[in-house]
């Protein structure tokens, strides 16, 4: 089910209506925050030994926005429920055969949406006026700190670490 009667243009398309929040938002900001975020977690689990050095760099290699379609990949998340979906699809398939088991290795949709959305959204928040006229930088980073909200981030540490290694969650 779709919540907009016009077809989807990208990930999130001109979402706030402000040009300097939009920027912030930009389809290719966002891609390369997921891609950052796989980036990252490839060089993980390398560095703890869970996956193997060669397919950690064969991800990273592949993890540049410019070589993927925002538009696509923003209709294909209609059909999928979240763009990290078809983004996965389309990084596994961009990765060499020897790597494309070791591709979001553990991690869940929702973790690659957070990690991908924080550094976006507090740069939206932070060149929105309006907001800026009533929080400081440091009650915006106070808001999106995942202590104020998760409780522990050392439990969401742990949880992801244990599904990375097979523990289960």
């Amino acid at each position: 089910m779709r919540l907009s009667s016009s077809p989807s243009e990208g990930l999130l398309g001109g979402l706030s209506g402000v040009p300097d929040v939009d920027a912030e938002l930009s389809d290719r900001s966002l891609l390369q925050a997921m891609l950052d975020a796989e980036a990252a977690l490839a060089r993980a689990a390398a560095d703890v030994g869970i996956l193997p050095a060669p397919a950690a760099g064969a991800i990273v290699e592949q993890c540049h926005a410019e070589r993927y379609g925002p538009v696509a990949l923003g209709r294909a998340a209609e059909a999928a429920g979240n763009p990290v979906v078809p983004f996965v699809r389309e990084l596994t398939a961009a990765v060499p055969e020897h790597a494309r088991a070791w591709v979001h290795l553990g991690a869940t949709s929702h973790l690659v949406t957070r990690a991908a959305a924080e550094p976006s959204f507090r740069a939206a928040l932070l060149a929105d006026t309006e907001i800026r006229a009533h929080l400081s930088e440091a009650e915006v980073d106070e808001a999106l700190d995942p202590y104020r909200w998760l409780g522990s981030a050392d439990w969401f540490v742990d949880r992801a670490l244990a599904s990375v290694r097979g523990a289960g969650t």
